[in-house]
């Protein structure tokens, strides 16, 4: 990973028309973007579905079972698949808010530590904004692994839903309703 300097940051900024990264979390209550989240499964699971389905990792239990170790790797290898093709034909930035208040963001420059950081976000352990300029998007994990999309309604994003449309669904992974 790499620190974005000052002319990159105001770039990344410019792109989404905010005043910095704290802005992004709260790009729902901004004008200008459609939402389209995706997921492992099909449809939005009721409370008993999500109990039976959702595998927290968790070390201990995986020892013992190796089905919902199985099961979990298999929603791991989806979600991997997705940022890795991502990442092939895009640059992808996250960012922070720093000890001083000032907003951080950094650009991903290998496979290995977005694979690091969407392994934890997976985990739960992490709570992430993946950043795509190029698309004008910007990307946060939910729970029971779900991933929402936000996408800058300008000229060609109908091409960018698209892509990431087409790049969710060669995944495995599903577009929710």
């Amino acid at each position: 990973m790499r620190i974005c300097d000052s002319k990159e940051r105001n770039l990344l900024l410019n792109v989404f028309d905010i005043n910095g990264f704290d802005d992004l979390y709260n790009i729902e209550s901004l004008p200008g973007y459609e939402k389209m989240l995706f997921s492992v499964f099909d449809h939005w699971l009721d409370e008993k579905e999500s109990k039976a389905s959702i595998i927290i990792y968790d070390k201990k239990i995986f020892q013992s079972d190796s089905q919902k170790l199985q099961i979990y790797l298999d929603y791991e290898k989806a979600f991997l698949k997705f940022y890795t093709k991502l990442y092939s034909k895009y640059e992808i930035y996250s960012g922070f808010i720093d000890a001083n208040n000032r907003t951080i963001f950094f650009r991903f420059e290998n496979l290995e530590d977005l694979i690091h950081h969407i392994k934890a976000i997976i985990k739960e352990e992490l709570y992430s904004a993946l950043i795509i300029p190029n698309l004008h998007s910007v990307i946060f994990n939910l729970f029971d692994y779900t991933h929402c999309i936000y996408i800058r309604e300008i000229e060609d994003s109908g091409l960018h839903i698209n892509t990431l449309n087409k790049l969710v669904k060669d995944s495995g992974l599903n577009i929710l309703p």
